[in-house]
């Protein structure tokens, strides 16, 4: 290694140039089939590079851990041309290529090295061990289209025993670790929190929760066969209001949205969620969405949608203008109480239909009927619910029902009723069931 750090190869004579790094802006895992690896410790560096062979040049990313008592490298690549086609198998004579360059890296110090082949499970490849006066254990192989390298740096008088049980947890990452990897590169930046002087009604009691709620997931069970899965998990900070909500799409997270206050108007931000090529590509492919148009990153501002909001006495929301990040006028919805009725329309800044929906509330707060209005005034849509509730009060079963025989005509659906599922967890840690 050039500074003995494992930052980079060196340069080779014959083939030129760097191991190219530049700042990661994002974690190799979530730019590449997920793979993980169990060191003990997280990683000190993440970074992306490029290393040209004599045939091919690669294209990936690299971990790295520079600790007194840990030196080590994970580095995935792949994406390599050869006369500027893309090639997607890596053969032995590609890892060949790529360990003569990195023993050649470190032969000064390392030599002599000795490579080996090496299989583990499905992976397939080579072992190198260097047992000069800097002793290092590598290892090369193929995961899927990738070449994926493991290298550890030995301290004097270290054996081998560390570095084969870190080698032999590389695993592929479950699907589940992979959304979670997703969600974490893609969320948004954290909002500032400057809440106005006079708060208006929180989120959650407008949304008719109970009690100090920190998070509700909700899981719609499909209606149709082909039909996927919808849910949403929203976060709510210690006052009711929202700070996260991730809203799913066939278990996979789709759209990620914060919430803040910025000098006592409510503001939100969202992110679509990236996954790894032919993973699943989820709305706009890893772009960032406000107020549902693509937003551009080199705008001055840092918030995606702003809000201005009108309350009553009571402090419920009767008016809210919603802006985009130029400053001008998206949305305005307004909201009127009759009784236990509570009307809802929104249209655009011209004036122009956008919904009108009509909500019968029960003493909780919660819709047992809605009715979605067409421009013309004619109902589009009626649904009635009936709910199952927790010990605090808040529901924790819904069943929708289509009301109207002529709606579900309408509505083309081959079962007219459909049953959503809540998990709650409340900040003095009494759920009805505990998320995962």
């Amino acid at each position: 290694m050039a500074d003995r750090t494992y930052s980079a190869f060196r340069r080779h004579p014959d083939r030129g140039g760097f191991l190219s790094i530049a700042a990661a802006a994002q974690e190799y895992r979530n730019g590449f089939t997920g793979v993980a690896l169990d060191v003990g410790s997280e990683p000190t560096a993440r970074l992306n590079g490029s290393q040209p062979l004599r045939s091919t040049k690669m294209i990936g990313a690299v971990v790295i851990w520079n600790r007194p008592n840990l030196k080590m490298r994970l580095m995935v690549f792949s994406n390599f041309k050869t006369g500027g086609l893309s090639l997607r198998q890596i053969s032995a004579a590609v890892m060949n290529e790529w360990i003569d360059v990195y023993v050649e890296s470190i032969s000064q110090a390392s030599a002599p090295c000795q490579r080996k082949p090496w299989s583990l499970n499905t992976f397939k490849g080579y072992q190198v061990e260097c047992t000069g006066q800097q002793r290092t254990l590598a290892r090369v192989f193929a995961e899927d289209d990738q070449l994926v390298m493991l290298d550890y740096r030995l301290v004097p008088g270290e054996d081998n025993k560390r570095a084969t049980a870190i080698f032999d947890s590389f695993r592929l990452l479950t699907r589940e670790e992979r959304n979670i990897a997703s969600i974490q590169q893609s969320m948004p930046p954290k909002l500032d929190q400057e809440p106005p002087e006079h708060l208006p009604m929180s989120d959650a009691a407008a949304d008719g929760l109970i009690g100090p709620v920190r998070r509700v997931k909700d899981v719609t069970k499909p209606s149709e066969q082909h039909r996927p899965v919808i849910e949403t998990e929203t976060s709510y900070d210690r006052t009711g209001f929202r700070a996260s909500q991730i809203r799913y799409n066939d278990g996979y997270a789709e759209l990620i949205t914060t919430w803040g206050w910025l000098e006592g108007r409510r503001v939100d931000f969202q992110s679509a969620v990236h996954y790894a090529p032919g993973e699943r590509i989820a709305m706009f492919d890893r772009e960032d969405v406000v107020g549902g148009i693509l937003y551009d990153p080199e705008h001055t501002s840092r918030y995606g949608t702003i809000y201005d909001l009108e309350l009553d006495r009571i402090g419920r929301v009767i008016k809210r203008t919603r802006y985009s990040v130029e400053g001008s006028i998206v949305t305005i919805e307004t909201v009127t109480f009759t009784g236990n009725v509570r009307r809802r329309r929104l249209s655009g800044a011209d004036g122009t239909f956008g919904s009108d929906v009509e909500e019968k509330l029960d003493e909780r707060g919660n819709v047992v009927d809605r009715k979605i209005f067409m421009a013309s005034g004619q109902v589009f849509q009626h649904f009635a619910y009936t709910y199952v509730f927790d010990e605090t009060g808040n529901w924790v079963k819904r069943t929708e029902n289509v009301v109207s025989p002529s709606i579900k005509r309408r509505m083309n659906r081959s079962k007219y009723s459909e049953v959503t599922t809540r998990e709650i967890l409340y900040y003095d840690d009494k759920p009805t069931k505990r998320l995962s």
